[in-house]
């Protein structure tokens, strides 16, 4: 029986995009308060590298767009990462995440600065709705995700078993993986647009399709149209559609109260 439900933070319950933009909004008025250069000038420059060329860029690009800037490279990035993030959970995930409370426990972990992400929980306004929330820098950036350690530790506090958690996560191959290897459920959120194809190592070499069960249906049909219930996907592979992990897909997390039901039978 699933007692406690465990999420990643970016691009599982907001979208981390948002916070890049946040971040280059308060470097442009930074930049603008420096003189040199208009703030929708500079904003706009960084947005356009951020979006046509890599992200690695921006600051960089934005130097040799402005050379007279009075900033500097390592300015731009403390700015970047000190500001208070203008950023908002996906519609309808706080009262999700509240009702989910109170039949189970919930817990996160996520990778990063510690207080970058502490910033983003903050101006996001969960943590109250958290029972134990991992940092899982604050123990060594060589123990974030996929490694085993932050899984166990969030197991250990919680005490319970591996197969009583099931992981929310985007990245397959640091959340799939290190839930997988915790013997947890890994329940992938897809979100439409955004969904990372990289294949988890064990299903290479294996046949893989996806098969739509009775929860919802495929609103990639032209006849469905908007407000209908999102699609829940399970990971299959071989002739009898049996799961060839406990590894599911989702395009949304309100589909988790339908999923966390059904989930009795589909592991039968």
């Amino acid at each position: 029986m699933i007692q406690a439900l465990l999420f990643d933070l970016d691009d599982t319950l907001y979208t981390e995009n948002e916070f890049a933009l946040s971040g280059y909004r308060a470097v442009a008025r930074e930049a603008a308060a420096r003189g040199e250069c208009e703030y929708e000038t500079a904003y706009d420059c960084m947005q356009t590298t951020f979006s046509v060329v890599s992200r690695k860029e921006v600051f960089p690009r934005l130097l040799a767009r402005f050379p007279g800037l009075n900033m500097t490279l390592d300015d731009m990035v403390r700015v970047y990462r000190e500001h208070v993030p203008e950023i908002s959970l996906y519609p309808g995930y706080r009262s999700l995440l509240e009702e989910l409370g109170k039949n189970y426990r919930l817990g996160m972990i996520t990778d990063g600065l510690p207080y970058v992400q502490r910033g983003k929980v903050s101006a996001l306004g969960i943590e109250g709705l958290f029972e134990k929330i991992i940092y899982s820098w604050d123990y060594g950036e060589e123990r974030q995700k996929p490694h085993l350690y932050p899984f166990a530790l969030m197991l250990e506090t919680f005490r319970i078993e591996p197969q009583s958690a099931l992981f929310v996560g985007d990245n397959p191959e640091k959340d799939g993986i290190g839930a997988q290897e915790a013997g947890m459920i890994y329940v992938r959120v897809a979100h439409p647009g955004m969904e990372n194809n990289k294949t988890l190592p064990w299903e290479r070499g294996r046949p893989r399709r996806r098969i739509i069960n009775e929860i919802g249906l495929d609103i990639s049909r032209p006849d469905i149209g908007n407000g209908r219930r999102p699609r829940l996907f399970i990971d299959a592979g071989g002739d009898d559609c049996a799961p060839t992990a406990d590894y599911f897909v989702i395009e949304s997390l309100l589909q988790l109260p339908d999923m966390l039901l059904q989930l009795p039978r589909i592991l039968k």
